[in-house]
């Protein structure tokens, strides 16, 4: 991935966004499905595997067309109420439940040394997340969900909320814009100075 300028420095992190992911819980069938050659595909491209099985019955495939040859695993878990599937990363063999593909094939996130991108993510952008967030729980599909001029305070209740926890989860939303607002109105005091000062006394 190419390196790039990014609010005035270079940026050298590789993101998770950036890689297309196989799920283990997409490739269950593998675990029933007679021994012999497959592909597995997805709207990018298409890997040839071949599905093989060790003396004490765990299956595993086999890549027969990228530029590593690996052995991916498939461990099953069954903890849980209905039996869970893990991805073995060929490089640090521990179970994942996706593996992402790159130009060799296939690894999982800390062996490809890759960030989520909130990793990289100011107060600012944490709190606008979170707001969506929180938003998109009480509203839902609400025209005005992600746009962040729009307050809250003036968001119609759901017809299905109760108005005490309405009320309470509101107050929480628009506690979290007010804190938002107060981190933007500084930043763009910063960029625009009296001219901010001139608008924001117009909103």
């Amino acid at each position: 991935m190419s390196k790039a300028f990014h609010f005035g420095h270079i940026r050298t992190r590789q993101y998770t966004a950036g890689y297309t992911r196989i799920f283990a819980k997409d490739l269950k069938s593998l675990l029933t499905l007679p021994l012999g050659k497959y592909c597995l595909t997805d709207e990018y491209n298409s890997i040839s595997i071949e599905l093989k099985q060790i003396d004490n019955g765990i299956r595993f495939f086999k890549t027969t067309n990228t530029i590593d040859k690996q052995e991916i695993g498939l461990i099953t878990c069954g903890k849980s109420a209905s039996t869970k599937l893990y991805l073995t990363c060929p490089y640090c063999q521990i179970k994942r439940q996706h593996l992402y593909e790159f130009k060799k094939g296939y690894s999982c996130k800390a062996c490809l040394k890759l960030s989520y991108a909130s990793q990289s993510e100011g107060k600012q952008e944490r709190l606008a997340r979170r707001i969506r967030k929180l938003r998109k729980k009480i509203w839902d599909n609400f025209p005005d969900i992600n746009n962040l001029i729009e307050s809250a305070e003036y968001f119609p209740k759901p017809k299905y909320k109760r108005w005490a926890k309405y009320e309470l989860e509101r107050a929480k939303v628009i506690e979290l814009e007010k804190e938002f607002w107060g981190l933007a109105s500084s930043q763009f005091h910063r960029l625009f100075g009296k001219d901010w000062d001139s608008y924001k006394d117009l909103m």
